[in-house]
């Protein structure tokens, strides 16, 4: 779960990058200081260089620089249809007078135009939150045991997986494991298959957990000697298989255990959960306590 949550961080940071690029787009219209981002999500870099026209245009000092700055910008948007940016263009000129661009109206459309460009970009962030979210409530399905899985959940394991196909490996790994436990003798496996999933950038975890597992190997599955040896307790019950209105006297001790403050509290209250008389052997008693 921590391998997982951290690739679920690396969604966090694309939409973080969405948020830096409008951050600074505001602070680069106060300040008329544009500063440069870097990004690795490519439609962020192609709106980017769409922007940097816009700040120029936002900048213009007369109207002639803003008219040359508003063809280019056209321009730029009809070559990158993919960036979906026509609205600029048309929400500035749908409002534009009969007279057109003028001394006194080209900045209020400039600064409108830069707008409408974080307005785009928001669009664009929607993705990227609406997948971080499918992750961040699919992503538990990867570890579940797949004998105990309902149909739903493997069709939302499928859809999930679609999406995010590096993480194949991981569910692959954790099918072989729990195969392991049922396996019939002649497909017994070494668990160093685990190693497959863990890599230099791993969560230090993950990796603490596959090297214990390997090492350790033969003390997970040594019911498989004891079951070789007496096969007689494969159809028997567990030790541990306790009957449910047993569990819950266990449960109502556990919940009660704050109150064994003395050996006399003790006999009270283990008395009436199990509805007896709780008698403790002088023997057992401590030197010193007396308050039986």
């Amino acid at each position: 779960m921590k391998e997982l949550l951290r690739y679920q961080w690396k969604l966090h940071d694309e939409i973080n990058e969405f948020k830096k690029a409008r951050r600074i787009t505001i602070q680069a219209e106060k300040t008329s200081n544009l500063k440069k981002i870097e990004s690795k999500i490519p439609i962020l870099k192609k709106a980017m260089k769409i922007y940097v026209i816009l700040f120029k245009m936002f900048n213009a000092v007369d109207l002639n620089a803003f008219k040359k700055e508003w063809s280019r910008l056209k321009t730029k948007i009809n070559e990158q249809k993919d960036v979906n940016m026509q609205e600029i263009i048309g929400g500035v000129e749908q409002n534009l007078p009969n007279c057109g661009f003028t001394e006194k109206n080209y900045h209020r459309f400039a600064k409108k135009a830069c707008s409408k460009w974080r307005m785009v970009i928001k669009d664009h962030r929607s993705p990227f939150e609406k997948k971080k979210s499918t992750y961040s409530s699919s992503k538990s399905l990867i570890l579940m045991n797949p004998s105990k899985m309902d149909d739903f959940e493997r069709n939302e394991l499928r859809e999930f997986l679609s999406q995010y196909p590096y993480l194949r490996p991981i569910r692959k790994a954790v099918q072989k494991f729990h195969y392991q436990f049922k396996a019939p003798a002649s497909s017994w496996r070494s668990l160093n298959f685990l190693k497959k999933i863990v890599d230099k950038d791993s969560h230090s975890k993950l990796k603490s957990a596959v090297k214990t597992l390997i090492k350790r190997q033969d003390h997970i599955f040594a019911y498989r000697k004891v079951l070789s040896e007496h096969p007689e307790l494969r159809d028997e019950k567990s030790i541990r298989s306790n009957r449910e209105e047993l569990n819950v006297k266990v449960n109502k001790a556990a919940r009660n255990q704050n109150g064994f403050r003395s050996l006399g509290n003790i006999c009270k209250k283990v008395g009436g959960i199990l509805d007896c008389p709780i008698i403790i052997s002088s023997d057992l008693v401590p030197q010193g306590v007396n308050d039986l």
